[in-house]
Parts: C-alpha cells; sequence; structure tokens
C-alpha cells in the first residue's frame, strides 16, 4: 500500500484572523521575502483570507488522495 501524506502545520492565529487576507498577514508579520514569494507564484491568492487559501490547500490535497496531518505546531504565528 502506498500512502502519500502531508504534515499540514499551522497556528491557533490562522483560527483567530481567519478573515485576514494573506497579504495582510505576512505584511504584519513583516516577512517580506515570503510576502513576494507568494505574490510571485500564488498572485491569485494573495488577496483571499486566511481561511480561504488554507480551505483550498486541503481541497487540493484530498483531490489527489493525499492524506493530511494537521499539526498545531504553534499558537501564535512568528
Amino acid at each position: 500500500m502506498n500512502l502519500t501524506c502531508v504534515r499540514l502545520t499551522y497556528s491557533i492565529d490562522v483560527t483567530r484572523s481567519s478573515s485576514l487576507a494573506v497579504y495582510r498577514s505576512l505584511l504584519r508579520l513583516n516577512v517580506i521575502l515570503a510576502l513576494k514569494g507568494f505574490i510571485e507564484n500564488n498572485p491569485l491568492l494573495i488577496n483571499k483570507s486566511i481561511s480561504y487559501v488554507f480551505d483550498s490547500i486541503l481541497n487540493t490535497l484530498g483531490k489527489y488522495n493525499i492524506l493530511v496531518l494537521l499539526d498545531n505546531h504553534i499558537n501564535k504565528a512568528m
């Protein structure tokens, strides 16, 4: 049996700030390189909410029957 899985880490901030746009979230965290990379590689998602992007990731992985292990690794985004 072949299994493919992804460990998807998230912080509790995702649930508390679910309507916050990805752009604002990355800007607030002052991760400019990540922001530039996200804009370059995911231009259609940059202004979507964090929860929308998280759900999109889960849905896409599900379409390919990839097992997802949700990991609340940290409580506050760094």
